[in-house]
């Protein structure tokens, strides 16, 4: 049934659907059932023309429209892509915002402007902490998808859209992306104790110990703890970069968590687990309330939300226990590269805006990384027995002068070898 009547709860019909895959479920804001059942009409309309392959466009063409776009982009790039499953919601939502009519030679500053307006006020499918609203960073990609889809468009027909937006434009359109450093403080962590059952307890607790990701949490395996050398190899999905293991080194708190979960041999393969909440069926087996379940993503999210909200904690989310983790490890030390290594990131520019830090807190990493910068082309000059390098001039009238005697001097050398 997708037209629900009105209930107690609203006096609306609401519209609850499935196709291609994806539920569709919003109020209808209307009382009048036959108002309702076009709009539902109209919106499953909408979308078989976007989930619809598109017909090519002709040979030669120099235009095409946007749902043809999308469909080339996809493709030929797109579907091979690590993210492929994330990117194709989101180019069938891309498809049915601008309209899978609209011609690309079309969309410019403006088409781009109103996709993210309606972006910025659009309903989801789940629900989220601003309900109805995508994240700024969330809709910075849905426009980048937008431009690139157009830039394949050009490449593929070998023509240039005139009204496509600039780079700079670009930067205009986009929304301004606050880094998170929220980490917990130690009330937090025990309002947060009080309120775990034990299995829960000692996921937290690992990741704060270790400072791993929630689906690594998740996918902790017995054979890969080294007992013997107290480290637990981890599986990193990184973007941009296929899987690789890396490995943790674990302090004896979060060694002890280990042995306890090994005492209580829930699962033969995976280290940590949680119990149902309620009776119900699971990869076809009927289970109890209280049988341990493997976890995921979604469900140690879940599970922490609840917890989160018995506390009255405001403003969590589950990756702010591994930045709290790396935060900890820089208060201890007052060393950005301690945390850095901990976390396991390639740049400590990257440890310091994930943390929050300020400028003057890392003046003398940054003093120690030019150093050895510096130190490390000396010996290469060295070695290969070239002049030692100058030192980068720092203000724009020494640097000017400098780039003016390098072109002098390879002129010179220019007019020496044709003479």
């Amino acid at each position: 049934m997708s037209l629900i009547p009105p209930s107690a709860k609203s006096r609306f019909f609401q519209i609850d659907f499935q196709m291609f895959g994806v539920r569709h479920c919003y109020s209808s804001r209307t009382e009048n059932e036959t108002e309702a059942l076009e709009i539902e009409r109209s919106h499953k309309e909408r979308l078989r023309a976007a989930g619809a392959a598109p017909p090519m466009a002709a040979e030669g063409a120099k235009d095409c429209t946007f749902n043809q776009a999308a469909y080339m982009y996809w493709q030929t790039d797109a579907q091979f892509a690590r993210k492929s499953k994330q990117i194709k919601g989101m180019m069938k939502r891309l498809v049915l915002q601008v309209g899978p009519d609209e011609m690309c030679s079309d969309l410019g500053y403006d088409e781009f402007k109103r996709v993210r307006t309606e972006l910025r006020t659009c309903n989801r499918g789940r629900p989220t902490k601003r309900k109805g609203k995508y994240a700024p960073k969330t809709i910075n990609n849905y426009l980048e998808l937008m431009l690139t889809i157009l830039r394949e468009a050009e490449r593929k027909l070998t023509t240039s859209f005139a009204r496509r937006p600039t780079r700079k434009e670009m930067v205009k359109l986009k929304e301004k992306v606050v880094q998170r450093s929220r980490h917990f403080s130690e009330a937090e962590e025990k309002k947060m104790e009080a309120f775990s059952d034990p299995d829960l307890k000692d996921m937290w607790k690992f990741d704060l110990l270790t400072g791993i990701r929630a689906d690594e949490l998740c996918g902790v395996r017995w054979d890969k703890i080294n007992w013997s050398r107290n480290r637990v190899s981890v599986e990193v999905k990184a973007t941009g970069m296929d899987p690789y293991w890396r490995e943790i080194e674990c302090i004896p708190e979060a060694m002890k968590i280990l042995y306890r979960r090994k005492r209580l041999g829930y699962h033969d393969e995976f280290v940590f687990t949680l119990p149902l909440d309620r009776d119900g069926w699971l990869d076809e087996k009927r289970r109890r309330r209280g049988d341990q379940i493997l976890v995921s993503s979604r469900l140690f999210y879940t599970r922490m939300c609840a917890i989160w909200k018995k506390a009255s904690i405001p403003d969590a989310i589950v990756h702010d226990l591994r930045r709290t983790a790396g935060r900890r490890i820089y208060d201890e030390h007052k060393d950005i590269e301690a945390a850095r290594v901990f976390l396991g990131h390639g740049d400590w520019r990257e440890t310091a805006r994930y943390l929050g830090l300020k400028p003057r807190d890392v003046v003398p990493t940054a003093r120690r990384a030019s150093a050895r910068s510096t130190a490390n082309l000396a010996e290469i000059d060295a070695a290969m027995g070239e002049v030692p390098r100058q030192p980068v001039p720092t203000s724009n009238a020494a640097r000017s002068a400098a780039l003016r005697i390098v072109g002098q001097e390879i002129a010179a050398q220019i007019n020496a070898g044709r003479n």
